[in-house]
């Protein structure tokens, strides 16, 4: 995953996601902030998976799923 235009993007804390390449911009919930800033810091799924268990306390195999559909997201919107 190419985490380089990832990691240009502008997060604020209410969830708003500035996209300075193309001028879009996001919104998405604490859940799609924490899985985003951990990518742009360069961590790995399962290291995702253990931050969110241990913030959010989810099952780990809805974790992973979510975290993998965050990606699939973050692809579609060419951020990644």
């Amino acid at each position: 995953m190419d985490t380089n235009r990832l990691r240009t993007l502008a997060i604020s804390e209410s969830g708003f996601i500035f996209d300075p390449y193309s001028g879009h911009s996001y919104t998405t919930n604490k859940t799609g902030q924490f899985i985003i800033s951990r990518l742009k810091e360069g961590d790995s799924v399962s290291m995702i998976t253990t931050g969110m268990i241990e913030r959010f306390e989810v099952h780990p195999e809805t974790c992973e799923q979510d975290i993998l559909q965050m990606v699939d997201t973050l692809q579609n919107y060419s951020l990644v």
